[in-house]
């Protein structure tokens, strides 16, 4: 049985994985699946869909390999926001890095406090690419509790909640396990390491201070 490591890229159009062989990064095989069409300035789509094309990718890609999953790379997009209730659920489509309609709230952002003060604070300038002004739009566009008492997270896949448990199982079932188990293994060396999410967006880990 040969010991391999999957790569996956989740793009704004597509997945893509590849298998490769871990001992000389021989690829062994490859597969695509699409995610659904997004038409800027609106450019949406519902993080389930990043999960079902994951899926469907490494089945293929994997699908009459006779190999051991010993490792697993993710890649995707970044600077869109999946908005999340207080129990960590996706209330709405996630705006993608392509989605402009928060143009009014970034200009009105660097208006407010500057160009410079915003790089200062946060190391990049708000336009309508950026998560922050698509939080001051989700803000402005729909007041409804569950947006307001929420969080959010990067369309990372990483960074993503498990909402899907069925997902979560079958990517395990195709190599997870040995992620899960090396973040239990982190977790019992760093057991004061917080990791939280912040009411602003994105993730962040809080580490004690030095007594």
């Amino acid at each position: 049985m040969t010991e391999v490591v999957i790569g996956v890229d989740s793009s704004t159009q597509s997945c893509t994985v590849e298998v490769r062989e871990i001992s000389h990064g021989r690829l062994l095989s490859t597969a695509r699946a699409p995610h659904p069409a997004t038409f800027p300035p609106v450019s949406e789509q519902h993080p389930d869909t990043w999960w079902e094309a994951l899926i469907t990718a490494v089945r293929e890609a994997t699908d009459g390999l006779d190999a051991r999953v010993v490792g697993l790379s993710v890649g995707a997009q970044c600077h869109g926001l999946v908005a999340l209730d207080e129990n960590g659920r996706v209330i709405r489509p996630a705006k993608l890095w392509n989605d402009t309609t928060s143009a009014g709230q970034a200009t009105e952002m660097v208006e407010r406090r500057g160009e410079a003060w915003w790089a200062s604070q946060i190391g990049i300038v708000p336009s309508a690419a950026i998560t922050i002004s698509k939080l001051a739009w989700l803000r402005d566009e729909d007041p409804s509790p569950s947006a307001a008492s929420g969080t959010s997270c990067s369309p990372r896949l990483a960074d993503l909640p498990p909402h899907r448990p069925a997902g979560h199982r079958q990517v395990r079932r195709l190599g997870h396990r040995l992620l899960l188990r090396r973040h239990r293994h982190l977790a019992h060396r760093h057991p004061r390491r917080v990791r939280r999410r912040t009411r602003l967006g994105g993730d962040a880990t809080a580490r004690p201070r030095a007594r």
